[in-house]
């Protein structure tokens, strides 16, 4: 079987959900990955982009134009299976997110190339239901990188959140004051993230040491140098459509958490990891409960590392191999 990989960026999204799936699939089939988006090539000269390596799948991450969209039923005019992969409900996004003003435009054009897709893979169930009623569909769980299990992770009380105001506008509110409190108690905090109205959105006197944007390469080692990590979310359509991958990534960094009772993350801490909050008091009564309690922090860094293992890409690359396989007898 050959595959094409078509990313949707070369950022997070673009490497947890098609590059690093493909380089892991690529030890078991043939799988290219595509090195830019082609926005505004012509019809022919995209589709013929496409079908370059004679590929029997072609995937197209969150489809953002109009020549994608058309590009779909010509391909598979071709006999070539189309996937499509959608990572976020793009028709809920909050209207202070800064992908808010292309989020609806993009989510018009996923919708149309979702409907006539041979698969969408997804995330989570919420997302299947959004962008595949038509029942093709595979949810592929986040994973991450078999190489964080290895980043080491020195334990300490240090609080810290890992995430950026401008894609979590609302996130933080669910905090109330418990993050002033425990600061007010000598409890230390950081953010792994841009600087800039966070003391604001935490009701702190004073803005928050937060280490600026972090680049990819760097971003798991300096997640791993939190001591207990947060992971809030707004009980909102969009969040409910979030995956685990945030407290994954704590968990496979020896990282201990609290979280958000958002549906994915339920699923997770189900498993036997992290902690869950679901108002400002129980904020602060758990992460309190971590700080004080180092055998608790060991204990839950331990089973997530422990979980992380069967969580990894690599570990799963099967998973993604399956559902380009499958959509071929949709082709």
């Amino acid at each position: 079987m050959k595959v094409f990989v078509s990313p949707g960026d070369t950022g997070p999204c673009g490497y947890y959900r098609l590059i690093w799936p493909a380089r892991a699939a690529a030890w078991h089939e043939e799988v290219e990955i595509a090195d830019d988006r082609y926005i505004g090539w012509r019809m022919d000269d995209y589709i013929n982009y496409l079908t370059k390596p004679h590929a029997d799948v072609v995937v197209i991450q969150r489809p953002s134009n109009q020549t994608t969209v058309d590009a779909v039923p010509r391909l598979r005019a071709r006999g070539i299976a189309v996937v499509v992969d959608m990572d976020d409900d793009l028709s809920s996004v909050h209207p202070d997110n800064a992908a808010y003003y292309w989020a609806q435009e993009f989510n018009d054009y996923a919708m149309k190339a979702c409907a006539q897709a041979s698969l969408v893979t997804v995330t989570t169930e919420a997302l299947a239901k959004r962008y595949a009623p038509h029942g093709r569909v595979r949810i592929l769980p986040n994973c991450v990188p078999a190489s964080y299990l290895k980043i080491p992770h020195r334990d300490s009380g240090l609080v810290g959140w890992g995430g950026a105001l401008r894609s979590h506008p609302n996130d933080l509110d669910v905090l109330g004051d418990s993050i002033a409190n425990l600061i007010a108690a000598g409890v230390d905090f950081k953010v792994v993230g841009p600087k800039g109205g966070l003391g604001r959105a935490l009701k702190l006197e004073k803005e928050p040491f937060a280490t600026d944007g972090v680049p990819l390469d760097y971003w798991p080692t300096e997640l791993s140098k939190i001591g207990i990590g947060i992971a809030p979310l707004a009980l909102t359509e969009f969040n409910a459509a979030k995956s685990r991958l945030r407290p994954l990534e704590y968990s496979a960094l020896g990282v201990p958490w609290v979280a958000s009772p958002t549906a994915d993350y339920q699923k997770f801490h189900a498993l036997g990891v992290g902690r869950l909050a679901s108002s400002p008091e129980e904020w602060e009564s758990e992460l309190w409960g971590l700080v004080i309690n180092r055998h608790l922090r060991d204990e839950l860094a331990d089973a997530g590392r422990e979980l992380a293992k069967a969580n990894t890409i690599e570990a799963n690359a099967s998973q993604w191999i399956e559902a380009w396989s499958d959509a071929t007898k949709n082709a």
